[in-house]
């Protein structure tokens, strides 16, 4: 890497360049010693030469972070914005997170702690109106202390002025592996919000638990529980992701209290349940306990009785609730209900096909998500067919006879399709002329 400055130069008549550590598209980080305090080396990062806007952008950076007073965000000790180059000057870290991926990945606390610690410095530029648009393990440092903070904001914008002055529609910024969808659009850089910043904590938790670079996550490869976050945090659309780090956190911290020492996440529901089902009495539910609900059960995907007998207890208020108003929080566990009941139902009563049935179609009658409405058909036609249960094939009838909309009729005709070994066995019970245009090429397809 190619600095500016050679071992032994003095910066600005201060600061003497000890060598150079690093540093990006934009800007190096050299170790220096302070001539004017005798202090222990410290970092100082200086402009590469380049436009005007680059120039602006490090003047960002530097105005962000000297703003930020936190124990999780890079403190500035000094700077400069005026000298040729600019450059401020901050702590020396004893290494990058990207450093310790390895070890991490190998201590889920360990992991969760570090994680914690990146969430509350991106919380704290949030706080101050920013957003930092960058975050991977490259960009959180460990200090001596052993802290960690949040550093290099060379992409974040502090407010809306900041960003359509600096950052031009049609730019994607960004690193590819942690950049969210809305990014790669038109002006979705420059419209990023906290919830841009969620998407790319999703993706460095998943990075802190497997050190695997978070392109295309197997979220099987670790515990339910934490791969439900991610799912959620890294979800396509801002609107179903966690609206803030602040819930991230409330999420990660319920795994947390689930899977503690001694703790059962079957009791933690009960006595969540318990919660719910008192609120109901009034006709209300309140969020952070049903998120807590849903956080918890993925942690039971593993005792497939526990799984489904809690998910079962789930008031048919709080199931309404769930599939009208939380679908996108709620479709991961359905998901996995699905799964379970696809897997194991041929272990239970003939009778439980029934109360899928129920379940589902109260499920499938209160959302308006396709989704959502996909997962219920596919859990009643497993259920329906594995028991062979008549009274559970006529609500599985119903389902499909009442899809009305064109998403409604793709999502289900989706999920026929990956199940046609199972939907052949009922495709006769009804006219492919009554089902929506959408359903009536796979009815055909299933038909003797």
């Amino acid at each position: 890497m190619d600095y500016l400055f050679q071992p032994g130069e003095v910066i600005d008549k201060r600061f003497k360049v000890v060598r150079g550590i690093g540093g990006g598209g934009m800007g190096r980080v050299m170790l220096v010693e302070d001539l004017f305090t005798a202090s222990l080396p410290v970092a100082l990062k200086y402009c590469l030469p380049g436009d005007q806007e680059t120039t602006r952008r490090f003047a960002r950076e530097v105005r962000i972070m000297a703003g930020i007073q936190n124990p999780n965000v890079m403190p500035v000790l000094s700077s400069a914005v005026d000298h040729d180059p600019p450059y401020f000057v901050m702590p020396l870290g004893k290494n990058s997170i990207a450093e310790e991926l390895d070890t991490l990945s190998k201590d889920e606390a360990k992991a969760l702690e570090v994680f914690k610690q990146i969430c509350l410095g991106i919380q704290a530029i949030h706080t101050a109106g920013g957003t930092h648009r960058d975050i991977k393990p490259q960009n959180a440092m460990r200090m001596p202390s052993g802290s960690v903070v949040v550093s290099d904001l060379g992409l974040a914008k502090l407010d809306p002025r900041d960003s359509t002055i600096l950052t031009k529609s049609n730019v994607i910024m960004g690193t590819d592996a942690y950049i969210a969808p809305e990014q790669r659009v038109l002006r979705g850089t420059r419209e990023a919000d906290a919830r841009t910043d969620v998407y790319q904590l999703g993706k460095v938790l998943y990075e802190l638990l497997t050190d695997q670079v978070p392109i295309a996550m197997d979220l099987k490869a670790i515990s339910a529980g934490l791969a439900y976050i991610i799912r959620k945090a890294t979800r396509d659309s801002p609107g179903d992701r966690y609206p803030s780090v602040p819930h991230l956190l409330d999420a990660v911290a319920a795994y947390q209290f689930a899977n503690g020492p001694g703790a059962d996440p079957a009791r933690t529901i009960e006595v969540l349940m318990q919660q719910a089902e008192s609120l109901l009495q009034s006709n209300r539910y309140e969020r952070p306990v049903v998120q807590q609900i849903l956080a918890t059960l993925p942690l039971l995907q593993d005792r497939p009785e526990d799984f489904t007998f809690w998910f079962d207890k789930i008031p048919n208020g709080l199931l309404h609730a769930l599939a009208s108003a939380m679908s996108s929080e709620f479709e991961p566990v359905l998901s996995l209900y699905s799964d379970v009941i696809d897997e194991h139902v041929e272990r239970w009563p003939f009778e439980y096909a029934e109360t899928v049935a129920r379940k589902m179609k109260l499920v499938f009658d209160s959302t308006k998500s396709p989704e959502i409405k996909k997962l219920a058909v596919r859990a009643v036609l497993a259920a329906s067919v594995k028991r062979w249960r008549y009274a559970a094939m006529d609500v599985f009838d119903r389902m499909l006879l009442s899809a009305a909309s064109d998403a409604d009729a793709a999502a289900i005709a989706e999920t026929l399709a990956d199940n046609l070994d199972l939907y052949r066995q009922l495709a006769d019970r009804i006219s492919g002329t009554n089902l929506h245009p959408g359903l009536r090429g796979i009815h055909r397809q299933a038909l003797p």
